[in-house]
């Protein structure tokens, strides 16, 4: 009679059990954020070197400087425009008359103050990285100079894309 007694007892108890459970509902709302990528770097991903040293000739004058480069983004179907924010000029650092006008080139395309667009076939991104693109700085005209000394320029590039689409 014993065992019958604590059978009952024991289907009692997890009746009971069972009428206390509780149960809990949370709804989450999720959200992503996908950020703008646009870097200008090598195609290796690493930062480039921003001091560019241009080596002159007395033969054939100053040579053209060729970098590397590649572009890396997350929109494989916009518009990049790429221009100078100033004139690309060596000056003489004594005589700041003796100028020497310099040509900036990307992927064979010239870069101007008013900008130069690459569309999605000069680019031919893959898994966010263009093509590889030459970044070449040349002189403009006759590189055969008078004056020797040391010259200093600067080139400011500004890489802009549509994110519409991102």
């Amino acid at each position: 009679m014993k065992v019958i007694h604590t059978v009952a007892a024991l289907a009692f108890a997890c009746a009971t059990a069972s009428t206390q459970a509780a149960e809990v509902i949370q709804d989450f709302n999720l959200t992503m954020n996908v950020p703008v990528l646009l870097e200008f770097k090598t195609p290796a991903r690493k930062d480039l070197d921003k001091s560019v040293v241009m080596i002159y000739n007395v033969e054939t004058g100053l040579a053209s400087k060729s970098i590397t480069t590649a572009l890396f983004t997350n929109d494989t179907e916009a518009v990049l425009t790429v221009k100078l924010r100033n004139d690309v000029v060596l000056t003489h650092q004594t005589l700041s008359a003796e100028t020497i006008p310099l040509k900036i080139e990307l992927g064979g395309k010239t870069i101007t103050k008013n900008g130069v667009d690459f569309t999605k076939g000069d680019l031919a991104v893959t898994q966010h990285k263009s093509k590889d693109l030459t970044l070449t700085f040349s002189p403009s005209s006759d590189s055969k100079f008078k004056h020797t000394g040391s010259y200093t320029g600067s080139a400011t590039l500004v890489f802009s894309q549509s994110t519409a689409k991102i």
